[in-house]
């Protein structure tokens, strides 16, 4: 982890690193990230740092709400 510099900017992630914003913290984003969070970004095919509050509040209130059932939000299969 790294605190930024005032320069710095989220969507320009120096190498090695993934950038995100306090927002996304604030929605419920924890590390390690859920693998729903991971095979949801891979499918859409956009960045964490994409995700609006908003976004990021629902996608994390849909998993929790999920794993609470005992189900899994996505399942991504081989070969899909």
């Amino acid at each position: 982890m790294k605190v930024p510099a005032r320069t710095d900017r989220a969507c320009f992630p120096p190498p090695g690193y993934v950038t995100v914003y306090e927002f996304s913290l604030r929605a419920g984003l924890r590390f390690p990230s859920s693998s729903e969070l991971i095979d949801l970004l891979t499918i859409c095919g956009v960045y964490l740092s994409q995700f609006s509050y908003i976004a990021m509040s629902i996608v994390m209130g849909l998993i929790v709400l999920f794993r609470d059932r005992g189900l899994v939000l996505l399942k991504v299969r081989n070969g899909c």
